[in-house]
């Protein structure tokens, strides 16, 4: 997905990610506030996800700075969910943050993340930090991933996790101006590789100027789980667009995004 806008002032939704955008581009705008372990888009995150998902998605993924807030009421989980970021990228390279609050039970947890990613030519690589409740024993995850740009597809590989359990997952799609889709499977620990496999398939598509969707669906084989989220952006005025965004069981998530 890709938008060039001017700023404007922010109005905050609970139902809806309301993006406003000043000679920025987001190619990228979807997923909101979803990464890793989540299953999402490896090859192509969300813009203001990328660092905790893919940080060598970055430089690709949008140009400026962006910044997001969302929030998901409850859910099937019951547990409340807060979510806010920042991303820039200037090409050659991008930097992601983020924060999410999960409050639910009686207890909170306040989970961290940033990545960096550098492109070199049609090669990218990222280096991200991930630690999901920093008032517990900070010892954040390392990930290191790499997207590469060939002539019909496109590669990434992200290994999760490097001190630890360490996962792999790899990656390839397509885009074009109007739309991106691809296809990436998370295998399990090498200690383990018999044991469950998570596959997603996931796409961006935009509808002429005044709409975009996005889709993910994804089998879980240890499980045999299957999840989805669907993503639905309007575009109100060429600088506003409305965002809602649904994920399987009942999870409904909302927010906002200025892009400068």
């Amino acid at each position: 997905m890709r938008r060039t806008a001017s700023t404007l002032f922010p109005a905050f939704l609970t139902a809806f990610v309301l993006s406003t955008a000043a000679y920025a581009e987001v190619n990228n705008a979807f997923p909101a506030g979803r990464f890793y372990p989540d299953p999402v888009a490896l090859v192509y995150p969300g813009f203001n996800v990328a660092g905790g998902v893919n940080a060598a998605a970055l430089p690709s993924a949008g140009r400026g700075t962006a910044l997001q807030a969302t929030y998901s009421p409850g859910g099937g989980s019951g547990t409340n969910q807060a979510f806010a970021s920042v991303a820039h990228s200037g090409g050659n390279m991008g930097f992601n943050a983020g924060y999410q609050m999960n409050s639910g039970g009686g207890s909170d947890a306040h989970g961290v993340f940033a990545g960096l990613g550098a492109n070199f030519s049609n090669f990218n690589v990222g280096l991200s930090l991930r630690e999901y409740d920093v008032a517990s024993n900070f010892s954040p995850n390392v990930d290191v991933g790499m997207v590469v740009e060939l002539k019909v597809i496109d590669l990434g590989i992200v290994f999760y996790d490097l001190s630890g359990v360490t996962r792999l997952g790899v990656g390839v799609g397509n885009r074009s101006s109007q739309y991106n889709v691809e296809a990436n499977v998370l295998l399990p620990p090498f200690s383990a590789l018999t044991s469950n496999y998570l596959f997603t398939l996931s796409a961006q598509l935009e509808l002429g100027n005044s709409a975009g969707v996005h889709f993910r669906t994804s089998y879980e084989t240890g499980t045999e789980f299957i999840s989805h989220t669907l993503g639905l952006g309007v575009f109100v005025t060429k600088e506003l667009q409305l965002i809602a965004q649904y994920s399987t069981p009942s999870r409904f998530q909302g927010g906002m995004t200025i892009v400068f």
